[in-house]
């Protein structure tokens, strides 16, 4: 600094009217934005793609060393504004910078009316840029913003389109039929030699192939036609429409053969023919001759002839005669009366049988058709009195109240009538208040009835059958009042609800917001509908602003994701922590439960830069510029976007290109960005630091700034230099060195902390 401040007091001044070095650096101009559609064609009824590609050709000003500074844009985002008659999905959209005499390509989603008329319509589309309007000089580095609104021009092109307004079936599950398919021509032009060709899915078969070819001749715009195809519906197609795919070939009016995009269209085949079985009525014994009677009544969606009811007995104990029962015509709910005569051999067992009933009718094209089968159950009678409890069921564990359903059957010999049972229960098993009572009615022989009951299961009850008494008064077929005998039963509580986490992860760091992932399964024995999961962490470090996840209904074995976004004080100390879990849901139909606690472990990592840095060229020769090459790596669990890299320099190492941008980078994702840096003639071999912060956006939209990172740059001796500091260069640069140093400090423009 001493030797500069002498010699720059001998040189002689500047003559008035010679401009100062400083100038010589000025650059100025700006970008020049414009927008473009290649591929202007879009149709009616359809979403699509508008592939816009943004333009950059900038001009300049005052044409200094930095041009590519000024005519770049930077940050730019595009948006259309005004689709006119179309309706616009896309919003809006950043796509990074666009250097002068460049282009980027963008898409914005758009929805085509259905009826809007062929032409051209304009779109408004507006572009949202920064850019450096001036640089060097005296003034530094000058930033502007714009936002321009551009027209394109999309095009509705005059054609044929065609769409299928209706259609009609004959199908029903397991048979085939034809299917009429109405197709109109909702374009705007005539079609001519038109063949569609029809392809089924989800259990429609279109033909013999899976697909059919048909002619449709000429539609001219509004004109439509129909056409008629074979097809066929599996047996175990299930309810409701089936869609199919057409494709359109035809001749344009200049006999172009053109296809047109796929279609899509549904059938709604019928329905089958339900049937029900009530009224069945047994008089089965072991060693005689019996029968089943029942009453089978059609239940839809249509009249049947020519069925036939057929029986099918699940044992050979059962022989029936004959097993099919032939049905008069049935309108939907009309019912008709079978009987079947039964043989039950002297060496069957007594007991339930199951039999099950099949109705075979024809269908439209002479088939047979089979309907869903009907399973019912029948008693196999050994003549035993009075009653039996013959099933019960809850869903009520240890420490709940609920309902609980008890089966009754009247097991002698003849029909009973004002039955009244009471139940009552033991082991830590309560019915009611202590009993419950209750009228079944009147029970034929072999006949039960099911009574709902208040039951409450202590806590402290340990798991298997719990003992229930029912006892009986009833007036028999005499109007005589009798006592039944007291039989006893067994109730099983539900097992306790059992639940697991597992897979639990974390991204907890010092002084970060992070989050608490995992899963809760559901090890049974039952589903939940109405649970949540409520967390607890086992340090003040930890802060989770909402404890309780609402969990989705889980059947026994299904797991669901849960997140918790966690806080972690600055102030905390990395290393493990842990966290319990609990699930509170509802045992029985009114009782709240919360499960046993599980307790995990989570790990808290040090505060950890944003950003790691890796040099790739890290080196300038003295008296020389050269490319500051640097790996930024992204080292936080989440996508960060918008990353903008400012270089800040000291003397001797200077830069006139020190910001950089980066669209978008993922967790562990890299990227090289690039600034020109220069070393001072005099600057000595060793190294130096430069100084690099970075704004940025992350996944919550916030915009933040990191800390200033210090990064070294070697500088190298110069293979061309001679000579003392000013030995080739004259007194002319050594003038401009010293007014240089004596401006280094005139408006530094700067965004560190």
């Amino acid at each position: 600094m001493l030797v500069l401040s002498v010699v720059g007091m001998l040189v002689p001044p500047v003559a008035a009217g010679q401009g100062s070095p400083a100038d010589a650096d000025l650059t100025r101009g700006e970008p020049g934005i414009d927008v473009f559609l290649p591929d202007d064609e879009v149709t009616p009824g359809q979403e699509t793609a508008l592939e816009l590609e943004i333009g950059n050709d900038g001009e300049i000003t005052d044409r200094g060393p930095n041009a590519d500074r000024v005519l770049t844009a930077r940050g730019v985002t595009v948006e259309i504004v005004d689709g006119g008659p179309f309706e616009v999905k896309s919003g809006e959209t950043p796509i990074g910078q666009i250097p002068d005499g460049e282009a980027v390509p963008v898409a914005q989603r758009i929805v085509v009316p259905e009826d809007v008329e062929p032409g051209e319509y304009d779109v408004d589309v507006e572009v949202s840029y920064s850019y450096l309007a001036a640089t060097g000089g005296p003034v530094g580095d000058r930033k502007e913003s714009e936002t321009e609104t551009l027209e394109v021009t999309v095009v509705v092109p005059d054609e044929p389109r065609f769409a299928i307004v209706d259609t009609d079936t004959d199908l029903e599950p397991g048979a085939s039929g034809e299917a009429v398919i109405e197709v109109e021509n909702v374009g705007t032009e005539t079609a001519t030699a038109i063949e569609g060709t029809f392809t089924g899915e989800s259990e429609v078969v279109f033909g013999t192939e899976g697909a059919v070819t048909e002619s449709l001749g000429e539609l001219a715009p509004g004109e439509s036609t129909t056409v008629t195809a074979d097809a066929s519906l599996g047996a175990g197609a299930s309810d409701g429409e089936k869609p199919f795919e057409a494709v359109f070939t035809y001749d344009d009016r200049n006999e172009v053969e053109r296809t047109a995009e796929p279609i899509r269209g549904s059938l709604a085949p019928l329905e089958g023919v339900d049937f029900s079985v009530d009224e069945l009525e047994t008089t089965l014994a072991v060693g005689y001759d019996g029968e089943v009677t029942a009453t089978v009544r059609n239940d839809g969606p249509r009249t049947v002839e020519g069925a036939v009811v057929r029986a099918e007995p699940g044992t050979e104990s059962l022989g029936f005669r004959e097993t099919g029962y032939a049905l008069p015509t049935l309108e939907p709910g009309e019912s008709a009366d079978v009987r079947y005569r039964v043989d039950v051999p002297d060496e069957a067992d007594e007991g339930p049988r199951q039999l099950r009933f099949t109705v075979e009718y024809p269908d439209a094209d002479g088939g047979t058709i089979a309907s869903d089968p009907v399973d019912e159950r029948v008693v196999v009678d050994d003549r035993v009195d009075e009653f039996e409890i013959v099933s019960t069921t809850t869903d009520v564990e240890p420490g709940a109240s609920g309902e609980a359903e008890v089966e009754i059957e009247n097991r002698g010999p003849e029909a009973v009538h004002q039955l009244r049972t009471t139940l009552s229960g033991s082991g830590g098993l309560t019915i009611g208040d202590g009993a419950s009572e209750e009228l079944l009615g009147s029970l034929a022989p072999g006949e039960s009835t099911t009574m709902t009951v208040d039951v409450a299961v202590a806590d402290s009850v340990g798991g298997g059958e719990k003992p229930i008494e029912a006892a009986f008064t009833y007036r028999d077929e005499r109007g005589i009042e009798q006592t039944g005998e007291t039989v006893t039963g067994g109730l099983t509580p539900a097992a306790q609800q059992e639940f697991a986490v597992e897979n639990v992860a974390d991204t907890l760091a010092v002084g970060y917001d992070g989050e608490i992932t995992g899963e809760l399964r559901n090890d049974g024995p039952r589903a939940v509908d109405d649970a949540v999961l409520i967390v607890e962490p086992m340090s003040d470090s930890l802060f989770v602003e909402d404890t309780r996840y609402a969990l989705p209904e889980l059947e026994p074995g299904e797991s669901a994701d849960f997140r918790y976004p966690t806080d972690v004080s600055g102030q905390a100390d990395e290393g493990p922590r842990q966290v319990r879990f609990t699930v509170e849901y509802t045992g029985g139909d009114r009782t709240t439960l919360t499960s046993d606690p599980i307790s995990e472990r989570v790990v808290v990592d040090p505060r950890a830069d944003e950003f790691s840095l890796e040099g790739v060229q890290t080196s300038v020769a003295a008296g020389d510029a050269d490319e500051l090459v640097i790996e930024i790596t992204n080292e936080r669990p989440e996508t960060l976007s918008n990353v903008d890299a400012m270089l800040y320099t000291d003397s001797p190492l200077s830069s006139d290109a020190n910001e950089q941008f980066v669209p978008e980078l993922a967790p562990g994702e890299s990227a090289e960005i690039s600034f020109e840096i220069a070393a001072d003639d005099g600057a000595r071999e060793t190294t130096y630091p430069v100084e690099l912060d970075f704004e940025y956006r992350t996944e919550r939209g916030s915009t933040e700034l990191s800390d200033t990172y210090q990064f070294p740059v070697e500088v190298v001796a110069n293979e061309d230099s001679g000579g003392g500091i000013f030995g080739s260069v004259g007194v002319p640069l050594a003038v401009l060195l010293v007014l240089t140093t004596l401006g280094a400090g005139v408006a530094v423009w700067s965004r560190r902390r």
